[in-house]
């Protein structure tokens, strides 16, 4: 798959606006990931999704432990993420959805 293929895979969700409140929380990133196969390596999904600008920063990013995988810590470079799971770093949250379900929220969210 080429680049451009990929990064497009990766899509902003909207977040709800926040009212007024005094306090202001440092925005995160949310990003959803199509996925089109039963799954995809750590370090493969942080360079598709612009979370690391090469393979081998994804590797030493999950290796220097500045990776979450569903509010976990994961140290494993290829470990297998599929489908349901939450990949989150610093400023950054990924949900990976299946093919097909990324269409369907946008289109939820639109009608809201």
């Amino acid at each position: 798959m080429g680049q451009q293929t990929i990064l497009r895979l990766c899509t902003p969700i909207p977040l709800p606006e926040r009212g007024s409140s005094p306090i202001k929380m440092a925005s995160i990133k949310q990003l959803t990931f199509e996925l089109n196969s039963e799954f995809i390596p750590l370090d493969s999904l942080l360079k598709a999704c612009g979370a690391a600008e090469s393979g081998g920063r994804a590797k030493t990013m999950v290796t220097e432990g500045m990776i979450q995988v569903d509010g976990r810590e994961e140290l494993r470079k290829t470990c297998k993420i599929r489908a349901g799971q939450v990949v989150s770093l610093s400023g950054m949250r990924i949900h990976v959805v299946a093919a097909g379900i990324a269409a369907v929220d946008s289109a939820t969210q639109a009608g809201q």
